[in-house]
């Protein structure tokens, strides 16, 4: 047969593996539009007073640099005002920012397995990892835009610094994404630190060269890290950091549960924000531990192999080394939650980057030691490997389901606001302070027609229907507080709405005159705020 013959075998494995990978993109490409918070979520209308101060010319950098928890996002910041600015604050505009960042991630550690040319077989697991839809609550959420930026920022530095061995340019924008990383996400401090194993990639360099960058690397680290503690403060949201030193068992069982919760959202359903306690069992831990014994076991035999494998599973140390970092350093803030915080699906976005680099080190472990298998064996082998990944991503998206009804109900929430319904259930869903606000971020978004108020809305008849509907399907499970809140709506929208008036007539009296005095403030009881899980 010629080399003409053999060339579209030769393209099929590398075209099966990026059809592989794009399941999860496809995934997400089908769930935004239909589940992402087009609206400032929680933390996330922060962004209103910016805005605001924006508009008026009065914006500083003081503004930009300021802490939010333990965070100073100046970056996200800076690109979510030049998204929010000319769109009147149309959120879709950041979650697209969210997903192009996510991609970005996606191909720089694509890029790094593929210049060591590692099998094609590692691109579907990469993208099931960074793509999954496991990791919902930041890719619906515009504010995670913190997050997505500090993971593409350390994966395009680690990446860059690996390679700079003779290019001073990808060196120095190494130390810019640096920066970047750091003044993003608060776990980017770590980058400095995490990228050391690339940095040492360097010894075909002559010896004054290695010695300049590794002083110019410490003193770039040295001025990042100490401008980001000056005027610092622990936030009161933290719990007390000592709860590690009380509690070391409990500490372990986070960082185990934190490292594995890519895995686990295979089988279990992520935490969320807002979200009930999570129930957890000894089965939730062992991603983790199988894991972080398998990986220790590559590291020990990729180290025995020499220089050359050293080069390349450098960049995969980097990586590696920032997820754990991040867990051991998130177990020590936030342990005192509780151990089942560990596998909350706002965590994933960071430590999948632990099971990239796993993938990656067992890349570079096949290469150095081959397998030999008959093609037949081969062939399956291939074809179990993509069933494996096809029926993660179904198991994902299945276990996420009610965390998607979640956000449709807070979407519906919005609208209701947007269109004059500033019910209590509502206010108190999407924001951490109901009355800030009513009194003091609703009137800027009113102000300068942001987030949909004074655009063109759905027809008041439309959306009321769309609320009636709703609360049949909660009616049906004596789910009252959402059921009620939508026919309320449903009726102050169109009083003539029929199907909600009859709905209504379907709940207890005693609950709706329990709902009524909530909704006046004069009932001090919990009112569930969100849909419960489905039993």
């Amino acid at each position: 047969m010629s080399e003409q013959d053999n060339r579209p075998r030769q393209w099929a494995g590398p075209l099966f593996a990026l059809a592989l990978a794009a399941v999860p993109l496809a995934i997400l490409l089908y769930k935004l539009p239909r589940y992402g918070l087009n609206f400032p979520y929680w933390d996330e209308m922060l962004i209103a007073p910016l805005i605001e101060r924006a508009k008026t010319g009065q914006l500083g950098f003081i503004d930009l640099w300021a802490q939010h928890n333990e965070h100073r996002p100046l970056f996200p910041r800076l690109i979510m005002l030049a998204l929010a600015l000319p769109t009147h604050w149309n959120v879709n505009w950041i979650l697209a920012a969210n997903l192009l960042c996510g991609l970005g991630t996606f191909a720089a550690l694509a890029w790094t397995a593929l210049r060591t040319k590692c099998g094609w077989w590692v691109i579907p697991v990469l993208g099931f990892f960074v793509l999954s839809w496991g990791q919902m609550e930041n890719w619906v959420w515009g504010l995670e835009l913190t997050v997505f930026l500090c993971t593409l920022a350390v994966t395009l530095g680690v990446s860059a610094l690996a390679n700079a061995r003779w290019s001073w340019l990808g060196f120095a924008l190494a130390i810019a994404l640096g920066w970047v990383a750091a003044y993003s996400f608060a776990n980017g401090l770590l980058y400095w630190f995490a990228a050391i194993p690339a940095l040492f990639v360097m010894q075909r360099q002559p010896r004054e060269q290695r010695i300049l960058r590794v002083v110019l690397w410490c003193a770039a680290a040295f001025l990042c890290i100490e401008s980001y503690f000056v005027a610092y403060h622990k936030p009161g949201v933290s719990p007390p950091l000592t709860a590690v030193l009380h509690h070391p068992l409990e500490y372990l069982g986070y960082v185990l549960l934190y490292l594995g919760s890519p895995v686990v959202a295979i089988f279990s359903t992520p935490p969320w924000h807002g979200g009930p306690p999570h129930p957890y069992g000894p089965l939730h831990f062992v991603p983790g531990a199988l894991a972080s014994v398998l990986f220790l076991g590559l590291l020990w035999r990729l180290w025995r192999g020499g220089r050359a494998a050293f080069e390349e599973t450098a960049p995969w140390l980097g990586i590696a080394a920032f997820a754990v970092g991040s867990a051991l350093v998130t177990g020590v803030g936030r342990v005192g939650f509780g151990v089942a915080e560990g596998l909350n699906s706002r965590y994933m976005t960071t430590n999948a980057l632990f099971w990239c680099a796993l993938a990656g080190l067992a890349a570079v472990h096949f290469k150095h030691h081959p397998v030999t298998l008959p093609p037949r064996t081969r062939r399956i082998a291939a074809l179990a490997g993509a069933m494996a990944v096809l029926l993660a991503n179904v198991s994902v998206v299945l276990q996420n389901r009610p965390w998607e009804e979640n956000a449709k109900w807070k979407r519906m929430g919005w609208q209701a606001i947007v269109a004059g319904y500033e019910g209590r259930l509502y206010l108190n869903d999407l924001s951490w302070d109901p009355q800030a606000l009513q009194a003091q971020y609703l009137p800027i978004l009113k102000k300068y027609h942001l987030s949909g108020f004074g655009q063109a809305q759905p027809h008041p008849v439309d959306l009321a229907q769309d609320y009636a509907d709703e609360a049949r399907g909660f009616i049906a499970r004596n789910m009252w507080a959402p059921a009620l809140t939508y026919l309320k709506t449903a009726i102050m929208l169109n009083p003539g709405c029929q199907d909600a008036a009859a709905l209504l007539s379907q709940v207890p009296p005693e609950f709706v005159a329990r709902f009524d005095a909530y909704e006046k403030g004069t009932e001090p009881e919990a009112t569930p705020q969100t849909p419960p899980r489905k039993p």
